[in-house]
């Protein structure tokens, strides 16, 4: 088999409602564990949890250089940092904190996972062995509030060169605080829900069984519909003249109204050749067929004329080669 084949194979509309049937039920399938999950992990209401802390400064530390500090939470999907990171300890050091807004950077499964930054200087020269980082968080389910303290790995500030013991040391502007940003928790599962629901929607109209269309439907010309009614005629059992010929004269006319767009069918058997008189482009074999059945069927109507079944078949036939000869094709 060429590749060809095997593209016409897999192509296959019975291929494709199978593959169809397999994404959709792949994506309902995992937007329910995803949803379990969630469910299971709000029943638990498990702590925040740290990921790790690093600290970044010069080396030497001097005062007023900027220590950098970074932290990743992981925390429920129902749970999130409310504000920037607060500074807490170091004895009677004096320090000024700059700390940027909680920043959502990873999913788990029913987690979040933060991340947060804190830059802050310090003007008091010596060993820092007590600083922690105090981070407020969403009350828990049960209203109780909560927090993570997390001790600041250990760091020393040494004065700069050239300054005398005692004398007062000037102090290094603030560093900008930046306007905080805030971050909603349901930004990402709000994505993935519309991402999934656009690919079933996608994957739907791509593949999804197509509704039947009913088989256009043909229409039907005066001529056929006449040649029917024709047919229907002879099937019948006339036991009486005179109403096989009031139906024959019904079935010229409604074909002789619907072909040629003429008004004859209440009009009489002068006023119909009368009509027919102006027709130039009706033939005259057929004029004169029309008038035989329309005088035949007046004698018989009202002037009680005997005709046999041989005179009724012949009357028909020539009426079905008048409509045969004279319908579009």
């Amino acid at each position: 088999m060429n590749q060809k084949e095997c593209l016409a194979a897999i192509m296959h509309p019975s291929k494709i409602s199978l593959l169809f049937r397999f994404f959709l039920g792949a994506t309902l399938l995992l937007v329910v564990a995803a949803g379990l999950l969630f469910v299971v992990v709000w029943h638990r209401d498990p702590p925040a949890s740290p990921i790790g802390g690093r600290l970044h400064h010069g080396e030497p530390l001097m005062i007023g250089d900027p220590v950098f500090y970074e932290v990743e939470l992981r925390l429920p999907w129902f749970r999130w940092p409310l504000g920037p990171i607060m500074l807490e300890g170091g004895g009677d050091g004096v320090f000024t904190v700059d700390s940027r807004p909680p920043t959502l950077v990873g999913l788990g499964p029913g987690t979040w996972r933060w991340r947060l930054q804190l830059v802050f200087q310090s003007y008091s020269a010596g060993p820092h062995h007590e600083l922690r980082a105090i981070i407020p968080l969403v009350s828990r389910r049960d209203q109780s509030e909560d927090r993570v303290a997390l001790p600041l790995p250990p760091f020393t500030v040494v004065p700069p060169a050239g300054i005398v013991p005692g004398q007062p040391l000037a102090l290094a502007p603030e560093l900008p605080m930046p306007a905080p940003k805030e971050t909603s928790p349901w930004t990402l599962p709000g994505l993935i829900v519309v991402g999934l629901v656009t690919m079933a929607m996608v994957l739907s109209a791509l593949f999804g069984p197509k509704p039947r269309q009913p088989p256009p439907t043909i229409p039907v010309s005066s001529g056929e519909t006449a040649l029917r009614e024709l047919f229907n005629l002879t099937r019948q059992p006339w036991q009486q003249a005179d109403g096989f010929f009031v139906r024959l004269t019904d079935i010229l006319k409604d074909y002789l109204a619907q072909r040629f767009d003429l008004d004859v069918r209440s009009a009489s058997r002068q006023e119909v050749m009368a009509i027919l008189e102006h027709e130039q482009w009706f033939a005259d074999q057929h004029r004169q067929t029309v008038a035989a059945c329309l005088d035949l069927s007046e004698q018989v109507k009202f002037g009680g004329a005997r005709v046999d079944r041989q005179d009724m078949r012949q009357t028909l036939n020539s009426v079905r080669r008048v409509i045969a000869e004279t319908m579009p094709l």
